[in-house]
């Protein structure tokens, strides 16, 4: 198992790579009925994947992709600045995943993600009332989702969308292929029926507002109840049966519990639940609050909400209301023990949880109440949290303010952008090319053309006669680009620095080439050594 996240995947389109892995572990099993070994290498390769995805890739929401792409470990700071965050039918796929290695493993390591995963991701991706579905969900601090309206917005995610909120029952119980072994996989109120035992077994919950869950046996027989010990319980985990403490056998993270059964047994199951403070993977100054399995975060307010409902627009499913200042929002100071144990039940029947005294900087005139992430609907909301000592913050503030304000105030002037080698960003601004590549480099994707060309579709504003084009690339690259804009072209770009670092051609844009038009074809084109494109802009304004 992987201990390190692996750079194989680093800068590659996540939904693409996880069906194909399901595909790899049922070929695993397939095979694995005429062989005992099966055929390993398949079964290593989705055993491998699944290790690198779920422990080292997720966030606390349960998701692992910003724009639906997997970052290098160098790169996750951008789950704190995209608007783009991780995608719902990655999600539904890793879930898919995760399910079909449990029944070859019967190990709890992967109900503890499923759970997480579908608890504070799946479950919140739907609206409540409208019915509306999500497809990404923002990390950035007091940024916000958008759903789907009936009959517009057919996303992929809206899809996968309506199969997952009719799943939540498949995977609560598993059973033996000789019916002699029953695993309780999740805490959910359900009825089972065992017709193969004749044995139904009911359990009662609230969970996770209770911290508990009660399985009722009705029939009889002699079977092994398997019930899964969350990770989160911090081996607090008990049993109890018909009111009495039971002894069980621990196996891959269940408790085995093998008895003669008959009608009207119990089985109390304790579940105690934990305030945890859990860092973001590779940028550990911000953190998540988690209260057993649950992500709690906070609302911050319902301004600029545009899109929240989304049209039929090629950009809808992003939320593209203001971005807030990412350093303007709270800020939390100190110690990360005595922030665990300063958050405090405000209302236990609801799960809302506050500060305390915990110093809490950016908070004025804002009301922070820790709530369950799927219970958080219609507005801006702080998932991740800015966690440094207040000396710390006094030394980084301003300098990270000024430079947050300088990337907004580009994002504010932006009519356009294409984000060239990104599977998604190209189909949403309809691409064309001849003979042209696609690759890596500097932890981003790039498009370039080898003696061809490759062309964008993208928006322009017919009220705005002054725009400015801006090209992004990596300043040792040797290379030439030739930018035209409906034919003419704009800009050539032939840098002979030898510098290791991104930077941005500009140029004007002749207003001619804008009037009365609402789109315009960009084309790339080259001759003879070509320059790697990392990003097309266009934005209002002259140059900066």
């Amino acid at each position: 198992m992987a201990k390190h996240q692996s750079a194989t995947l680093d800068n590659r389109h996540a939904n693409t790579q996880v069906p194909k892995v399901i595909g790899f572990e049922r070929v695993y099993q397939q095979h694995a009925q005429a062989s005992a070994q099966g055929d390993k290498v398949y079964g290593d390769a989705a055993r491998f994947f699944w290790q690198d995805v779920a422990t080292q890739r997720t966030i606390a929401v349960g998701g692992n992709s910003i724009n639906e792409w997997f970052p290098a470990a160098t790169k996750y700071h951008r789950f704190i600045t995209s608007a783009e965050g991780v995608e719902s039918c990655n999600s539904y796929n890793m879930l898919k995943l995760s399910e079909c290695l449990f029944m070859d493993e019967h190990h709890s390591r992967y109900t503890d993600f499923y759970e997480s995963t579908m608890l504070n991701h799946i479950l919140s991706t739907q609206h409540p009332v409208t019915g509306g579905y999500v497809y990404f969900t923002p990390a950035r601090p007091q940024h916000y989702r958008v759903y789907s309206q009936t009959n517009q917005a057919m996303w992929c995610c809206v899809g996968s969308g309506m199969e997952n909120h009719g799943k939540y029952g498949e995977f609560i119980y598993s059973r033996s292929v000789d019916n002699d072994t029953l695993w309780v996989n999740l805490f959910a109120a359900s009825t089972l029926q065992w017709k193969a035992r004749r044995v139904e077994i009911e359990q009662s919950t609230t969970f996770p507002y209770q911290p508990a869950s009660r399985l009722t046996v009705r029939g009889k027989g002699t079977f092994t109840m398997m019930v899964r010990i969350p990770s989160w319980t911090h081996g607090g985990f008990s049993l109890r049966v018909n009111g009495k403490p039971v002894a069980y056998t621990e196996h891959k993270g269940y408790a085995a519990v093998h008895r003669k059964w008959k009608k009207g047994d119990v089985v109390e199951v304790s579940l105690p639940m934990s305030i945890q403070i859990e860092p973001l993977p590779h940028a550990h100054d911000y953190v998540a609050v988690k209260y057993g399995p649950l992500l709690l975060c906070a609302k911050t307010g319902t301004e600029d909400l545009k899109g929240l409902h989304a049209d039929d627009s090629r950009m809808g499913h992003i939320a593209s209301g203001k971005q807030m200042n990412i350093y303007a929002a709270p800020v939390l100071l100190g110690d990360r023990e005595a922030l665990k144990k300063a958050i405090q039940p405000i209302n236990p029947d609801k799960l809302t949880f506050g500060f305390g005294s915990y110093q809490v900087a950016n908070a004025e005139g804002k009301q922070l109440v820790l709530q369950p992430f799927n219970t958080l609907h219609d507005s801006r909301y702080m998932m991740y949290w800015l966690n440094v000592t207040p000396q710390k913050w006094q030394q980084i503030q301003a300098a990270l303010k000024h430079q947050e304000d300088s990337v907004q105030a580009i994002q504010a002037r932006t009519i356009d952008y294409v984000q060239p080698g990104r599977q998604q960003s190209e189909a949403d601004h309809t691409m064309l090319q001849e003979k042209t590549r696609q690759g890596a480099a500097h932890d981003e994707r790039f498009r370039q053309a080898n003696k061809g060309w490759f062309e964008y579709t993208m928006s322009v504003s017919e009220k705005t006669t002054s725009c400015l084009l801006m090209v992004k690339y990596w300043a040792a690259d040797r290379g030439n680009a030739t930018i035209s804009i409906d034919g003419t072209p704009v800009l050539v770009v032939d840098d002979q620095r030898d510098e290791d670092r991104f930077v941005n051609a500009q140029c004007e844009i002749p207003a001619a080439l804008l009037q009365h038009k609402q789109n315009v074809k960009v084309r790339v084109t080259s001759s003879g050594r070509s320059l790697p494109v990392y990003e097309l802009r266009i934005v209002k304004g002259a140059i900066l």
